[in-house]
């Protein structure tokens, strides 16, 4: 999607806030759809905030692929 802020994904999870939950399943949820294991998302910045920075480390040119594939559905 995009926004004023750039090219976003906007992800909805049914996890509660409490104790990180929604932060942990939206990290394995982009994980999955990026085709890496779960340690490989890192929260960068939106903790306590809906709007949330993850970096997902990978090939980049699988990453980029993935995300493509992904945003266009």
């Amino acid at each position: 999607m995009e926004t004023s802020d750039g090219n976003v994904l906007k992800v909805m999870v049914t996890a509660p806030s409490k104790k990180r939950k929604a932060n942990i399943a939206v990290a394995e949820l982009l994980a999955k759809k990026f085709g890496v294991s779960k340690n490989r998302g890192t929260l960068v910045a939106g903790k306590i905030d809906w709007r949330k920075i993850l970096r997902i480390k990978g090939d980049p040119v699988i990453l980029s692929t993935n995300a493509q594939q992904w945003m266009n559905l």
